[in-house]
């Protein structure tokens, strides 16, 4: 009895050790780092019903849902919550960030040109008052 729960023991973790091999190439090169709704990252790869992920899916969750983008939590972080697996934050816009980014930066950039146009009339200012002191004082 012993000897088959050592065999079983073994057989698992082999099985494990080499579905982690196998996905090990396509955690190599991830192409995004999401997120789950808590903030934990989800894993670069994953195996799901026989079908491997390198992103999230909306292919049905653990729980059989389908229609949500959700994934496996990277494993160093799969401690951090109740379950292995969570619902993904959506995937950013990057067009519209860095639109908006180019926008907030162009109006500080006239807020710093406006800025240092009124520093450096106040500089002439003090200048012509402290020759106007000058002369008053000689």
């Amino acid at each position: 009895m012993r000897a088959a729960f050592v065999l079983c023991m073994f057989v698992t973790a082999a099985a494990s050790s080499s579905q982690q091999q196998a996905l090990e190439p396509l955690t190599k090169y991830r192409q995004t780092h999401r997120k789950t709704t808590d903030g934990r990252l989800c894993a670069a790869a994953y195996v799901h019903n026989s079908q491997a992920f390198t992103d999230c899916t909306s292919a049905a969750n653990p729980d059989g849902t389908s229609g949500r983008e959700w994934c496996f939590v990277e494993e160093q972080a799969a401690n951090a919550g109740s379950q292995q697996w969570d619902y993904c934050v959506p995937k950013p816009n990057y067009a519209e960030v860095r639109a908006r980014v180019g926008s907030a930066f162009a109006e500080k950039a006239h807020e710093l040109a406006d800025a240092v146009s009124v520093v450096q009339g106040l500089s002439k200012e003090a200048t012509r008052l402290l020759g106007e002191i000058d002369k008053q004082c000689s």
